[in-house]
């Protein structure tokens, strides 16, 4: 067995666990195991394809993250890992929320392709943030054959977790135990979890601090990634969003902005042309920067990740909008909003650009808004919203 020491703080920013993951978390991969305080699903989803291959190939894959008040799970975090944990392989997925206590273990155990064990023990959640933004530190322990001692108990301390029937320990199977984990409070919306993160950004705000580089961002370099994503259900299922994360009211409106459509915008092109999918967040008359307001300002704090395509670096996050259309009621759809700074050249062209979906791209290209407003609000709870009308709005420029 070999122990050594990772430290995001005097090793450097690249001294964390997402670069970690990046060595280690490859394709033949046969077990992960994690318990972790704080959980988000931006931290793992480059490695979804991976962890979905390993359990159909008979790998044991065991996650077991924290119901804390101060940053608990969203529902669109464990809605996305409902078909790993749904597709019949040895996959578990375990709450734990205690009254009394916090669960704050972070550790993490991993079975090579070759066989051989490996576990870090530290400081890190499995979040964004402790994987690559925190100064984090901790210890990588690993072992020829997997059969060391102190390995065998990481293993088995989180799979302890799985067949646990303690009051506050919750198995996850399924849309329904993620539903009842929201009517119990021990998950919340997307929306209500942002608005605790930006409470929590508010709170650390005081003067006197600096800032340091990111070590670590989840870049995926698949061919798929040109492609629309698929609409991300709060639940993994379709008829659970709508009860599970669709906001009926606004709260006062904090940011917005408005575009007349050209007809490229609304999907409506010649014969024989194709449309792009793509609504382009120009500056449309307002007094703001195109370059960088809407991946700093009206999307600043959602989860971006790094994509590479044909050898162009973009960002993008996937970003859920209440979204309004004429004579409709309010449905959820998860959009794609990618920003690529080569976009924008001496022209200062437009460098981040909304993907309007199978369904929404649909309903335009059938239902012409060429000359009509599309409207991009986010409210004080941190709930974004689009709509479409046909007059320009009293507050556009």
């Amino acid at each position: 067995m070999t122990i050594r020491y990772l430290d995001s703080g005097s090793d450097g920013p690249n001294a964390c666990l997402g670069v970690w993951l990046d060595q280690e978390l490859c394709s033949g991969i046969r077990a992960f195991r994690g318990q972790f305080g704080f959980f988000d699903i931006a931290a793992l989803r480059k490695f979804l394809p991976v962890l979905t291959q390993m359990v159909a190939q008979g790998g044991a894959f065991h996650l077991v993250i924290g119901a804390n008040s101060g940053d608990p799970a969203s529902t669109d975090d464990l809605g996305v890992l409902m078909p790993l944990i749904a597709g019949g392989g040895p996959a578990t997925l375990t709450v734990v929320g205690l009254s009394n206590a916090l669960f704050h273990p972070k550790t993490l155990h991993l079975v090579r392709p070759n066989g051989s064990a490996a576990a870090v023990v530290g400081s890190a959640n499995m979040t964004l943030k402790g994987l690559g933004h925190n100064v984090e530190a901790g210890l990588v322990i690993e072992g020829g054959d997997g059969a060391d001692d102190v390995l065998n108990h990481i293993s088995a301390a989180i799979d302890y977790w799985s067949t646990c029937n303690l009051p506050g320990v919750h198995q996850v199977t399924g849309v329904a135990d993620v539903n009842r984990l929201l009517d119990l409070g021990l998950v919340v919306p997307p929306a209500t979890r942002r608005r605790l993160r930006n409470a929590n950004r508010a709170r650390g705000s005081a003067s006197g601090r600096g800032a340091r580089p990111i070590g670590w961002r989840p870049q995926i370099t698949t061919a798929v990634a040109e492609e629309p994503p698929p609409e991300v259900e709060a639940a993994g299922d379709s008829d659970a969003a709508a009860t599970v994360d669709v906001p009926t009211t606004r709260a006062a409106i904090a940011v917005r902005w408005c575009k007349r459509l050209p007809s490229s915008d609304a999907q409506q092109v010649r014969p024989g042309t194709n449309p792009t999918g793509k609504l382009r967040l120009a500056q449309a008359g307002f007094e703001i920067d195109q370059t960088t307001y809407f991946r700093e300002v009206l999307f600043g704090e959602e989860d971006w990740v790094r994509v590479d395509r044909h050898g162009k670096a973009y960002e993008e996050a996937h970003i859920r909008f209440s979204v309004t259309r004429p004579g409709d009621e309010a449905l959820p759809m998860t959009l794609r909003v990618d920003h690529a700074a080569h976009r924008v050249a001496s022209q200062r062209n437009v460098p981040t650009i909304l993907g309007w979906g199978t369904e929404l791209g649909q309903w335009l290209r059938q239902n012409n808004q060429t000359g009509n407003w599309v409207l991009l609000e986010k409210d004080l709870n941190g709930n974004y919203w689009l709509s479409f009308r046909a007059s320009k709005p009293d507050w556009a420029p």
